[in-house]
């Protein structure tokens, strides 16, 4: 596939890459768009966008034995039999790439991560999301469990439509009062990004224990884009 920005050379390590003009969808820049492969982010930007469109913004989530038993739930503070708002799970899972988060919002949505994963597909074939299978609602590496950089700049393009979803993922850290003993500080692990990017608007990186993704919002003048 050609690039429509002829002899304009990006020299990147990734296996697949793609830059998109927000507004008309515009592809500025491929590299192997439609290699079917396990991009992490994929995962927890359907979960995202299903928990918003389906939980409503006042609801208290309680933590089941099965998120609370995630190995990152400590990093939320997370415990079985607890009650935390929507937005702390929505942000820990994207700012900390948090497991646990997500397998709680699928529960909350669905009863079950299985259950949930049945609407991830479904939602992604309504998105025509041709090349895209999900096992799980976090991300985790397995085999079954691929997409494309194609696939996912579609997914992205509904993701940031939401105004809440937007806002999440062009937000470098924020503060929760969960208790008046509990304050919890979520800072984006990759923010130091925003700093070294011309125009980063936003950075959100998912990793299993086989690779890492990002995707990374910019503007420059009146154009928005996003790479992943």
């Amino acid at each position: 596939i050609r690039n429509p920005i002829l002899d304009y050379v990006l020299n990147i390590d990734s296996e697949s890459a793609i830059v998109i003009e927000t507004g008309r969808g515009m592809k500025l820049y491929m590299k192997e768009p439609d290699l079917i492969t396990h991009i992490p982010v994929a995962s927890k930007l359907m979960t995202a966008l299903l928990a918003v469109e389906l939980i409503p913004e006042d609801t208290m989530i309680t933590i089941s034995s099965i998120a609370s038993e995630q190995n990152d739930a400590d990093e939320l503070s997370l415990r079985a039999g607890e009650k935390y708002p929507l937005d702390y799970l929505l942000y820990g899972m994207i700012l900390k790439d948090n497991d646990a988060a997500a397998v709680a919002l699928a529960e909350q949505v669905s009863g079950t991560a299985e259950k949930f994963v049945d609407m991830m597909n479904e939602k992604a074939a309504s998105y025509q999301m041709n090349d895209t299978v999900y096992t799980d609602p976090a991300g985790y590496y397995n085999e079954s469990q691929v997409t494309t950089v194609s696939d996912v700049a579609r997914l992205f393009r509904f993701a940031v439509s939401s105004p809440k979803l937007d806002m999440i993922l062009k937000t470098k850290d924020s503060v929760f009062l969960l208790t008046t003993e509990l304050t919890k500080h979520l800072i984006s692990d990759s923010a130091d990004i925003w700093n070294l990017v011309e125009g980063c608007t936003g950075v959100y990186n998912s990793g299993s224990e086989r690779s890492s993704s990002f995707v990374v919002t910019a503007r420059s003048g009146q154009i928005n884009i996003f790479a992943i």
